[in-house]
């Protein structure tokens, strides 16, 4: 990582600590010319395989830390100190990193966000899903809010019926849930409204002061969706 980081852009740097730390990854062909229907990424908006994690966010900070003269290390400073780590696909990556980072980077500032993280049920909340506990794609603890990434399956009525029950048993324990698609996923103004409602429900400002924030915010979005093959 921090070999390649003067190299890269400060999206690149980011989406490429994802995918290291994550169980996606993405392939070096063109996806447009592949002809193996049986690989695990076709069919999958940016093209990816599901995999194992080459790291973790905390292995990648300890050898940036601990190499003090490897090139790169000042350029991949930034991008590590502030990457979330453990996304589950490009799209989860982008959403994670919109939401987590600060707004002098583009950011929502809505951290700080807790990845793939466990939510025991209560009783009733069990009850009302039919389920013990739940994984959330993000959680946000300031908001008591979980984002997550809603690929074009969860549009299958089962899936559809299964998540509206998780629903029901996180918000009886007050706990918000905010579903993002593909389309959402294109639209920085449709992601900063989503940012917009959990300030707005936990009656908390939302009032970016950083410096050019309104241009910055969609530069990022276009820049992380490039860097994982989405284009714009």
């Amino acid at each position: 990582m921090c070999d390649l980081a003067g190299e890269l852009t400060f999206a690149e740097q980011l989406t490429l600590i994802e995918e290291l730390t994550g169980s996606w990854s993405l392939p070096e062909r063109n996806v447009a010319e592949e002809d193996d229907d049986g690989l695990d990424f076709i069919g999958k908006a940016s093209g990816y395989y599901d995999c194992e994690p080459a790291t973790s966010l905390e292995e990648i900070r300890k050898y940036h830390s601990d190499s003090k003269w490897v090139a790169g290390r000042v350029a991949a400073r930034q991008a590590i100190s502030v990457a979330t780590g453990s996304s589950r696909s490009p799209m989860e990556a982008i959403m994670y990193c919109m939401f987590a980072l600060p707004h002098s980077l583009g950011g929502f500032n809505c951290g700080p966000l807790k990845p793939n993280y466990k939510i025991v049920l209560t009783g009733k909340a069990s009850m009302l899903s039919g389920l013990p506990y739940v994984i959330a794609d993000a959680y946000l603890p300031r908001f008591k809010a979980i984002i997550e990434y809603n690929g074009s399956y969860h549009d299958e009525s089962t899936i559809r019926r299964r998540d509206e029950a998780r629903a029901l048993g996180l918000m009886s324990m007050n706990v918000d849930v905010y579903r993002l698609n593909d389309l959402q996923l294109k639209d920085a103004a449709a992601l900063e409204s989503v940012a917009r409602t959990l300030y707005r429900r936990k009656q908390i400002q939302f009032s970016p002061r950083a410096r050019a924030y309104a241009s910055k915010c969609p530069e990022l979005l276009r820049e992380l969706r490039q860097a994982v093959g989405l284009g714009n």
